[in-house]
């Protein structure tokens, strides 16, 4: 029999580019979704 286990993780993040010259410079944010799945 094999089994399968998965994971998902959301994350938001926030940051700012010092010294750009498009909007990157103001404070702005990312949301991520790392997965990860192991059968054995």
């Amino acid at each position: 029999m094999t089994t399968t286990i998965r994971r998902y993780v959301e994350t938001d993040t926030g940051h700012r580019v010092p010294n750009h010259k498009s909007k990157c410079r103001h404070l702005h944010g990312h949301r991520y979704r790392f997965e990860a799945e192991i059968e054995g």
